[in-house]
């Protein structure tokens, strides 16, 4: 909703790409889906560049939208987390 969007050239050669029935690892928590059957996947970028990341589960895209992207909360909560 914030900051910067991806390009939509960039966001079509992206979406060719995109998992679609197939099983799917998310590479941030590991969990394996199927997308469009058992799950959602999300085109995940940074809002400060536009650059796209990478496909990742939905799950993982709204936690990392709640910490705003900010390695910073993110390290904040790892300490909070350890503590």
């Amino acid at each position: 909703i914030d900051g910067i969007g991806v390009p939509s050239r960039v966001k079509r050669e992206w979406e060719r790409k995109r998992p679609h029935l197939v099983p799917f690892k998310c590479p941030i928590c590991g969990k394996i889906t199927v997308p469009d059957l058992t799950s959602k996947v999300v085109l995940d970028h940074d809002h400060n560049t536009g650059k796209v990341r990478g496909w990742i589960c939905d799950s993982c895209n709204t936690g990392i939208g709640r910490f705003k992207d900010d390695v910073s909360l993110l390290k904040k909560a790892i300490r909070y987390i350890k503590a």
